[in-house]
């Protein structure tokens, strides 16, 4: 895609409906919020015998302290054009919002402000946290009109390296997660299918010292979101940067370290998409006399409860005869 077309997209965007923009909170791990306070944990019987096929890699890590992340005026103008507004869209900020928070949205929905800001978000640039984020607005359109022409997922891919790149971000910076869609929901039955696709997204995870931060098809923990809908207009977005302070350097833990950990009940189940199949993958599991640790893979994550602290967690796979199931471990470290 062109950069000309690419700019062509903000003049569209100010025509873009309201959608829910799917991104959860950062998912905790480590002293201050353990997985488990967010999923199921893994219960394994006294008995259980672990195999390990994975090696633990051997590599030099670091704990951050996460810092506000004051965008300077030329990435907030960026961010604006992509929502399709402009400075003179500014609402006032609710009271009880973070030092620095700006608030935009199209002047016939600057009424509609409750004391917790927009009703309509609109564009959030939250300078405490990071985040600019952008939610597009309400139009009438059905959802047969939203389905036409969505993108493919390299035009997304395309389009969303080419806003990371406007945003400063190096390519480097940045792995892609992967892909998701956003099915139509049909004001009527003749209206849209159910498995019409009215959205296509990309997820792409920061990348530090060559570690992943954390993400899910519906979140990021620090990254980039974006989802283009119909004519590649962009439908929403999220930019998640906090600036980040080494406070500490570490390693990896032992396999006996992990093992304890995991009897400890600190390890909790990756949430699959189809809730009776996590839970018949987790009663197998939690039965199992013997699990197979088949990979482990590092990342980064919030590890305190106000996620002010990044560190590192473990993603295990690990397999039974009859089961393979996903869990996040929570890496222990002293901190100075």
């Amino acid at each position: 895609m062109s950069i000309l077309r690419l700019h062509n997209i903000f003049g569209r965007a100010f025509r873009l409906c309201n959608n829910r923009l799917l991104l959860a909170a950062a998912v905790c791990a480590g002293d201050g919020a353990s997985p488990s306070s967010l999923a199921q944990s893994y219960t394994p019987p006294a008995s259980v015998e672990f195999q390990w096929e994975a090696q633990i890699p051997q590599l030099k890590l670091h704990i951050f302290k996460a810092l506000p992340h004051f965008y300077p005026t030329a990435t907030i103008a960026v961010a604006l054009a992509f929502a399709g507004l402009s400075t003179n869209d500014q609402v006032p900020t609710p009271p009880n919002s973070p030092k620095g928070t700006l608030w935009f949205d199209r002047r016939d929905n600057s009424s509609r402000v409750s004391i917790s800001g927009p009703i309509n978000p609109g564009l959030i640039v939250r300078p405490q946290s990071g985040t600019i984020s952008f939610n597009r607005y309400l139009k009438s359109v059905s959802p047969l009109e939203e389905a036409e022409e969505v993108p493919n997922d390299e035009a997304v891919a395309s389009v969303a390296w080419q806003c990371a790149s406007a945003f400063g971000i190096n390519r480097n910076q940045l792995v892609e997660f992967g892909k998701r869609i956003q099915k139509c929901e049909p004001n009527t039955p003749r209206q849209a299918a159910k498995t019409d696709i009215c959205a296509r997204g990309i997820v792409l995870a920061r990348l530090v010292d060559g570690i992943e931060f954390y993400a899910g098809r519906d979140f990021i923990t620090s990254g980039f979101v974006l989802d283009l809908t119909s004519h590649e207009q962009i439908q929403d977005f999220q930019l998640i940067w906090p600036e980040l302070e080494v406070v500490k350097t570490c390693t990896l833990p032992s396999r006996e370290q992990v093992e304890q950990w995991m009897r400890q009940g600190k390890a909790a189940f990756v949430p699959d998409e189809d809730p009776a199949t996590l839970k018949r993958t987790m009663t197998e599991l939690n039965a199992a006399p013997k699990v197979t640790i088949c990979s482990i893979k590092p990342y980064y994550t919030p590890t305190s409860a106000h996620g002010d602290t990044i560190g590192p967690v473990l993603k295990l796979e690990m397999k039974t005869a009859t089961a393979t199931a996903y869990l996040l471990c929570p890496v222990k470290i002293d901190m100075p």
